[in-house]
């Protein structure tokens, strides 16, 4: 079965049903987007219909649940017992994708902020493509690479995954 992430359409394992507090929700995790949960009260369809295949309303989206998921991560260094989840449902993606994706500039602060975290002068880090897209905010692949190519040394030659 061919599955894809309902936010960004990539290619996903089978998504995880469990439930929640009561709630039963099916358990995403994307290499764009991250892990997150979708309430069965918000189909898939649904969330499909609201993005409607709109670019910037994707990107906002993916970019927000990658920038919680990094978030949860950082958490969970310092607490171990923190287990905390992205819950999609109508209310939420709506008041997400009703802001703007980040600027070229705020695209490459966001790279620059991400990778300070994860590096160090002895530390590198692989770039992916659909995974740092996520984090920067950029709404396609072409934009994502424009933005790299402009924060590489050599000022427009950047490779990633």
């Amino acid at each position: 079965m061919d599955n894809k992430c309902p936010v960004c359409n990539m290619h996903v394992a089978e998504p995880k049903c469990h439930d929640h507090r009561g709630n039963e929700m099916h358990r995403y995790s994307c290499p764009r987007c991250g892990d997150y949960n979708i309430e069965t009260d918000f189909e898939e369809l649904e969330l499909t219909h609201i993005l409607n295949s709109d670019n910037k309303k994707i990107a906002t989206l993916s970019h927000w649940i990658r920038t919680e998921h990094e978030s949860n991560m950082k958490e969970q260094i310092y607490d171990r017992f923190f287990q905390k989840t992205i819950t999609l449902d109508q209310e939420l993606v709506e008041n997400v994708i009703k802001t703007s994706p980040p600027s070229l500039v705020q695209q490459a602060n966001n790279f620059v902020l991400w990778l300070g975290d994860k590096t160090s002068p002895s530390k590198e880090e692989l770039v992916e493509g659909n995974e740092h897209q996520a984090i920067t905010g950029s709404k396609t692949p072409e934009e994502f690479h424009f933005v790299l190519s402009h924060l590489s040394d050599d000022g427009g030659s950047c490779q990633t995954l």
